[in-house]
């Protein structure tokens, strides 16, 4: 899996591209890990290039999910695949994530996260 990140204010959006599975999970918890020992609290995972999901990667994202919000920050997913979507549904995580549809404005998405 790929990671590219790119900063919009405040906000740091994660393009995770390929599979998220078993062995991939660990580069995105660094990421995160590292922007929080930083001082960023606000993240997008932008999901819309992801080809695969397993448990390895749903546990990676609940992970990023719990350790963002304990320290007082914000995470959305963006552009969600309808198969991922479904596999959220079925493991009934689906309530645990907000969803942002598009980053049309980057000003929009922004506020998207902060509220």
């Amino acid at each position: 899996m790929e990671i590219r990140q790119r900063s919009m204010g405040p906000v740091l959006c994660l393009d995770l591209k390929g599979r998220f599975v078993l062995d991939q999970e660990e580069a995105l918890k660094d990421i995160v890990a590292n922007e929080l020992s930083q001082g960023r609290r606000e993240f997008v995972l932008n999901l819309k290039d992801v080809t695969a999901m397993d448990t390895s990667g749903l546990s990676a994202m609940i992970w990023v999910k719990q350790t963002v919000s304990g320290m007082n920050g914000a995470v959305k997913l963006l552009h969600l695949p309808s198969r991922i979507r479904d596999l959220l549904v079925v493991t009934k995580l689906v309530t645990l994530f907000d969803v942002i549809d598009g980053e049309d404005d980057p000003a929009n998405l922004v506020r998207a996260v902060a509220s």
